[in-house]
């Protein structure tokens, strides 16, 4: 869901299995975790959670730009 195929090789083990990181998913469920959180503050421990969660997503999607994950070797990289 956060991820589609990607057509580059791995920088560390030559694998073709890689996948690239998509913000914009990240950043949506980030929003809906935001907008439920808010709704459910009434119940404080899950009003809590959910908007920590969100708060999380948020703050990490704009870090995500062409990032792309190794399935293999689990090697992490930025494309330029």
């Amino acid at each position: 869901m956060f991820s589609k195929e990607s057509e580059y090789i791995c920088d560390r083990c030559r694998s073709y299995e890689t996948v690239e990181l998509r913000p914009k998913y990240t950043l949506a469920v980030g929003v809906v975790f935001l907008g439920l959180g808010a709704w459910t503050f009434s119940i404080p421990v899950i009003g809590l959670i959910l908007t920590a969660f969100a708060g999380i997503c948020l703050l990490i999607s704009p870090f995500l730009i062409k990032l792309h994950y190794c399935k293999n070797c689990k090697n992490i990289w930025k494309v330029k």
